[in-house]
């Protein structure tokens, strides 16, 4: 991938999987990583990112699921200007492919729709200073395949994963066109299905491959994507 400008990034769930690489990807290539996870000092691969990388990388907690850590976050930050946040802080929920409609939990459904849906929109809100003294303006939310009820014809169960991401894709929406008129480039990006502890490893890409891939796509965003669905191709997935 070509040489770009040094950014700020801010990415949420760096503790592994996707938002690992990410981090890690995004500070070989010289930029600065502002990274969140739940427990830091539990994450070690991400520990192992900071020693290697002690001027590029800065690393903060963050409770996805708390409004208050949200606003911790917003306030330690100070206003400093970032290019860009990635939303990619996300659970499943129940592993089983196929919950069926009459096991359904209220409280793990609301679990996922507070992490998948309602944080990234109140984490982005909470970072606007951030990202409009920033030059890239850009927000990106990591979204699912399963976010697309039209291509979800022939699929079953996943119902608190799929509604989540569904419902993400629409506040991304809203986002956008309340940002337009500032310049802001707000997408959500379908990664692929991935082998990481969510995808498993049966999963056609591998995480290297997937944020390359999603990577590629953020590069080549222009304003006409404010708003979009993209797949790891750079292509428009249906709603």
């Amino acid at each position: 991938m070509p040489k770009t400008v040094p950014k700020t990034i801010l990415i949420t769930g760096a503790n592994r999987g996707l938002g690992l690489e990410l981090t890690r990807q995004y500070l070989n290539d010289q930029n600065r990583v502002i990274a969140t996870a739940r427990t830091p000092a539990n994450a070690e691969n991400l520990q192992q990112l900071q020693q290697s990388f002690p001027d590029q990388l800065t690393v903060y907690p963050l409770d996805v699921t708390k409004q208050e850590s949200i606003h911790s976050l917003s306030a330690s930050l100070q206003g400093q200007p970032l290019d860009m946040l990635i939303n990619n802080a996300g659970i499943y929920g129940p592993r089983e492919m196929t919950v069926s409609p009459d096991n359904l939990d209220m409280a793990t459904w609301q679990e996922v729709l507070t992490t998948n849906t309602i944080s990234p929109l109140l984490i982005s809100a909470a970072l606007l200073p951030s990202l409009k003294a920033g030059q890239g303006k850009t927000i990106i939310f990591i979204s699912s395949f399963y976010g697309s009820i039209a291509s979800n014809t022939a699929t079953t169960g996943s119902y608190y994963y799929a509604s989540s991401k569904a419902a993400m894709n629409m506040t991304v929406k809203k986002l956008s066109d309340e940002l337009a008129s500032e310049g802001f480039i707000c997408t959500s990006i379908s990664p692929g299905w991935v082998q990481t502890d969510m995808g498993g490893p049966e999963a056609d890409l591998t995480v290297e491959e997937s944020i390359t891939r999603v990577r590629s796509v953020i590069e080549k965003l222009k304003s006409a994507d404010n708003g979009g669905f993209l797949n790891s191709l750079g292509e428009t997935l249906p709603w």
